[in-house]
């Protein structure tokens, strides 16, 4: 049997997004924001998807589009409703003992398996109320895809992922559960600290991703609010 990992890393670095009009989200996203795209993952075209994935520090944003209607993903928007933000993606370097925590906690495992050599797994959305995959690099540093080529630090307008917004039943509870599935401290409350960023729950009906935080190195754009794939984005200092 496998040993869980002492005091376990968990890191929030992607937030995925789907929408029905990639391309011109796309050309919304780098009017607004001067993010670079080009970037795209392999695995994707197999379920029926086409995306696009953009860099921000060390954290990505992907944007997913359904190519027809069998896809799990527009089965997810039809019943959300339209774009919205998909999935939060979680680094990890313990996913044998999420395993053994999510089976302690009743919380389901609904994909475990590789993707070029790493650790991929997601978690049932009815247990969590926001579906979150988790991911273990072979090397920490390292991230599925690499930066789009043309990408500068330097001169991007968006600087970090700092915090993202979810509505849930129970703030509380499912920040504690999280928490103890993935393995980190939690001291009570409704927000949960992934190493340098932030998930902040709040009670509401229409359950998910409402709102993400990005950090901007224009001072002239920090409290600026945009919707985009049917999410409310906001830039912060």
């Amino acid at each position: 049997m496998a040993v869980p990992t002492p005091n376990p890393r968990a890191e929030l670095r992607m937030v995925v997004f789907a929408t029905r009009s990639l391309e011109a989200e796309t050309a919304r996203a780098v009017a607004a924001l001067d993010v670079k795209v080009g970037v795209h993952d392999p695995f994707i075209g197999a379920l029926g998807l086409s995306d696009e994935v953009f860099a921000v520090g060390d954290t990505f944003v992907q944007v997913l589009e359904p190519r027809d209607d069998t896809s799990r993903v527009h089965r997810w928007m039809e019943r959300r409703g339209g774009d919205a933000a998909y999935l939060l993606v979680v680094q990890t370097d313990d996913a044998d003992g999420i395993v053994q925590r999510c089976g302690e906690a009743g919380v389901r495992v609904t994909f475990d398996g590789l993707f070029e050599g790493n650790r991929v797994m997601q978690l049932h959305a009815g247990d969590l109320q926001v579906l979150i995959e988790i991911d273990e690099m072979q090397d920490w540093s390292t991230w599925h895809w690499g930066k789009p080529e043309g990408h500068d630090d330097a001169v991007a307008v968006l600087t970090d992922l700092v915090a993202v917004d979810c509505v849930v039943d129970d703030p509380e509870r499912i920040a504690a559960l999280t928490a103890t599935v993935l393995g980190v401290p939690h001291a009570g409350g409704a927000d949960l600290t992934l190493g340098a960023r932030r998930v902040r729950f709040a009670a509401g009906a229409d359950r998910g991703i409402v709102a993400v935080d990005f950090s901007t190195a224009d001072p002239q754009r920090i409290g600026e609010e945009l919707e985009l794939w049917g999410t409310t984005i906001r830039l912060v200092a």
